[in-house]
């Protein structure tokens, strides 16, 4: 039961994540540097937390740190494809392209590569996830615009998140049970050691086109630090259920938890109505999350 609780804090937690994502690109634009900015600031201030709590002592192992390069790379993809699609589309259809690559693929990982059991409720659960997440794309409201070349873009964004939220997850689930990975402290440690130096490298690579105005903004300050404060605690959170938790259960439940948790908070702060096709993914997603819970 205590899994379940921490999985659902989790689900929270990364829906608070979307929504200072959100935050600053509705603040600081969709621009490439923008973004370079916001994964910069956040990975520093949260490397710099990280490292207080270990009292500055880190382990590392040459698996952890392959696997904390890859993961680093990855997040940081994220961050800045993210920022764009965004920018493109509403919220409630980046997420679920983003969950569903989250759970689908470390589902299907866990199923035939690590041998953890396929049974019904989870092939059910797992149909009625995919269900869930098509709804809001067959929604004319859940685009801006009216652009088709622009709905083509935000489509094809949201189906590269979808690979590299799956590959994420994957790469933390595949670490945790290793004989040869690190603690969860150190893991991160090193994967926010990556992250800071891909994002000072990038960063710089913009200076001759950009000014550093952006990096000193008080809401690029604010918005990076709460996506990195929610972001370490909502990825510790699942990689300490990962060490007891089947992936194939793990994932849909974290997505199930969070496309509940991400249309309440977009109504609240965005004032993003929750129409049909969002009362539908959310009685879904509920009914999702029973069936892998039990």
């Amino acid at each position: 039961m205590l899994d379940y609780i921490l999985l659902l804090g989790s689900a929270l937690l990364f829906s608070m994540q979307i929504i200072f994502t959100k935050l600053f690109e509705t603040k600081c634009g969709k621009a490439f540097y923008a973004t370079t900015c916001f994964s910069l600031v956040s990975s520093v201030l949260v490397l710099a937390v990280l490292l207080i709590v270990s009292g500055f002592h880190v382990t590392f192992t040459p698996f952890s740190v392959l696997m904390g390069g890859l993961l680093a790379a990855v997040t940081v993809a994220t961050n800045l494809v993210g920022i764009k699609a965004m920018a493109l589309g509403k919220v409630s259809v980046y997420t679920l392209f983003l969950m569903l690559g989250g759970m689908l693929v470390p589902f299907l990982v866990g199923v035939v590569w690590l041998n953890e059991p396929l049974k019904w409720e989870y092939v059910i659960a797992s149909i009625l996830l995919l269900i869930a997440m098509l709804f809001p794309t067959f929604d004319p409201a859940e685009t801006r615009g009216g652009n088709k070349k622009t709905h083509l873009l935000f489509l094809a964004l949201c189906v590269v998140l979808f690979l590299l939220n799956g590959a994420n997850s994957t790469i933390g689930k595949l670490h945790q049970i290793d004989a040869a990975a690190v603690g969860t402290t150190d893991f991160l440690i090193i994967d926010y050691l990556f992250e800071t130096g891909i994002s000072l490298v990038l960063f710089l690579l913009c200076r001759p086109r950009e000014k550093y105005r952006c990096a000193v903004q008080k809401d690029t300050i604010i918005s990076a630090f709460g996506f990195g404060i929610v972001h370490i605690v909502a990825t510790f959170l699942q990689l300490y259920c990962a060490t007891t938790v089947n992936a194939s259960m793990m994932y849909p439940f974290v997505t199930g938890g969070t496309l509940v948790f991400t249309p309440l908070l977009t109504l609240f702060l965005f004032k993003e109505k929750i129409n049909k096709y969002t009362v539908a993914c959310i009685i879904l997603s509920v009914a999702a999350s029973i069936l892998f819970a039990f």
